[in-house]
């Protein structure tokens, strides 16, 4: 998470490495060695290209990694985002949550072809909307005892969540996270940033 110099603009980045251990370890290092020069991409095609450049390109390491970007511009109100092969974000405005959709299909993750192309979409966030980034951890926690695997799964554990603050709203979305999972300990990371536009 980062804020330009002049406090215009607020970029969220969220990088899911695959895999556990000392080569995602070793990958995590060398993203966060080089995020901020990649942060300070004004756009987030160029950021995931980069992201995705950086691991495609580096032999010692095979790996990959899904990730999302996204960048509020407090001029405008605008919230502009692209995805590398992670779940779609979830917005709630006036109460009701539903999915931030890409303009074109879905990208892949990032280290799989050298040149993959990623969408960026631009929405205007409101005063009191809410943007949920997520690691796919949570999406398939949520599924697991589901018959159909999709974000629908998801907006339906979140609306369950009666919170008008996100102060309120997080501890007990992460309650009802270990309900679905019927137990604390989780097979995968889960990763979750809650914005609000103020």
């Amino acid at each position: 998470m980062t804020v330009c110099g002049h406090q215009m603009k607020s970029k969220f980045v969220l990088i899911d490495a695959r895999g556990h251990g000392e080569a995602a370890s070793r990958l995590s290092a060398r993203l966060l060695g080089s995020m901020g020069r990649l942060a300070s991409q004004p756009d987030n095609q160029s950021l995931l290209a980069e992201i995705n450049a950086l691991i495609y390109n580096t032999d010692d390491i095979p790996a990959l990694a899904t990730a999302a970007a996204g960048t509020f511009n407090d001029l405008d109100g605008t919230w502009t985002y692209a995805y590398a092969g992670l779940p779609n974000m979830l917005i709630r405005h006036n109460g009701l949550w539903s999915e931030l959709q890409p303009d074109g299909d879905k990208s892949l993750p990032c280290g799989m072809m050298n040149d993959s192309g990623y969408y960026q979409t631009t929405t205007t966030l409101h005063p009191g909307d809410w943007i949920m980034m997520y690691s796919d951890g949570i999406l398939s926690t949520v599924e697991r005892h589901k018959a159909k695997h999709d974000t629908a799964n998801l907006i339906e554990l979140a609306s369950s969540v009666d919170a008008e603050t996100t102060e309120q709203f997080f501890p007990a979305f992460v309650e009802r996270l270990v309900e679905a999972n019927q137990r604390a300990d989780f097979e995968d990371d889960l990763t979750l940033i809650l914005i609000e536009r103020k």
